[in-house]
């Protein structure tokens, strides 16, 4: 069925999402961390990630969305975003996965 005459007009919805950072443990001295890339993100974005408040990152992290901390400790973990040098607000806090189901 087609309409004539008339335009309609198709918003894009954006959810409102958080970095939707996780942590598992993926062995009992290795855990695997990863969080989200907005597609609003810019190209020269990159992170720092912390483990219970401590940087574990020399350097801030470009071209990836995850990180292998290779620790036996347990903590919670944040991702803060880097543009231009500057660094930004913690992610949710995100607790270590025991089981990887």
């Amino acid at each position: 069925m087609f309409a004539y005459g008339q335009s309609t007009s198709l918003a894009k919805q954006v959810e409102r999402l958080d970095r939707g950072l996780v942590a598992i443990r993926a062995t009992t001295t290795r855990v695997f961390v990863s969080w989200r890339l907005f597609a609003t993100d810019p190209d020269d974005i990159a992170f720092n990630v912390y483990r219970s408040g401590v940087k574990l990152n020399n350097t801030p992290i470009t071209n990836a969305t995850n990180f292998e901390d290779n620790t036996p400790l347990n903590g919670t973990y944040t991702v803060r975003h880097v543009i231009n040098g500057t660094e930004f607000t913690d992610s949710k806090a995100a607790s270590i996965w025991q089981q990887t189901f």
